[in-house]
């Protein structure tokens, strides 16, 4: 997304302009995903979290799991990732974002999902680790936790599933966050119709994704 406003004077000297080309057509090539499901079946967690953040957690887990497994049966060297947007909207990392972070990761240890083990990475402006190789396709890392640094010029397609735990005021933020994952890991659509889709699980009222 550029950081500069293109004026009259830019477009008349040819020094700038606008090239618009609609979703369905960058769709239809297999670059990006054919569409975002939200919450899919997440009502099927509700009895085993004890918060709105475990549930959506325990969602997004579980969709991982499913589409390793779709992966693995198409043949396709593909290990998807998560990842988790911790919840405040400052730069820092705040008082919030420290214990909402504690609990994600007691919660993914649960799992099996550890630092230690290389499958749990985290991305913030104070803290980074296992980040090395965790945009190949084959990498081991499973979930990403981060605040602002992914949502901007990074990219990772193996990267699938979304987990928001924060209320993004910014629509141009939000859309740059929810691009993260729409990337197909090899520019191609698969026949199983799940692999071509990118998941979001958010306890956030009122998200604006639209494709």
């Amino acid at each position: 997304t550029p950081l500069i406003k293109v004026d009259a004077e830019d477009m008349m000297s040819k020094k700038a302009g606008f090239v618009s080309v609609p979703f369905d057509e960058v769709g239809s090539s297999g670059l990006i995903k054919q569409e975002t499901s939200i919450n899919q079946a997440i009502g099927k967690y509700v009895d085993i979290a004890a918060s709105a953040d475990e549930l959506v957690i325990e969602a997004a887990l579980a969709k991982r799991a499913e589409l390793a497994r779709l992966y693995d049966e198409a043949e396709v060297p593909v290990n998807p990732l998560i990842l988790v947007q911790l919840p405040s909207d400052t730069e820092k990392t705040s008082t919030l974002d420290k214990s909402v972070r504690e609990e994600v990761e007691q919660q993914l240890a649960r799992h099996g999902i550890t630092y230690e083990n290389g499958k749990l990475a985290v991305w913030l402006s104070e803290d980074k680790k296992n980040l090395e190789l965790i945009v190949k396709h084959t990498s081991e890392v499973e979930v990403l936790i981060f605040k602002e640094a992914v949502a901007v010029g990074w990219d990772c397609p193996r990267a699938q599933v979304l987990v928001m735990l924060r209320a993004i005021r910014s629509l141009t933020f939000e859309i740059q966050t929810v691009g993260r994952i729409l990337r197909m890991p090899e520019a191609k659509h698969y026949e199983t119709a799940e692999l071509n889709k990118a998941f979001v699980y958010t306890n956030i009222a009122g998200i604006n994704i639209n494709n």
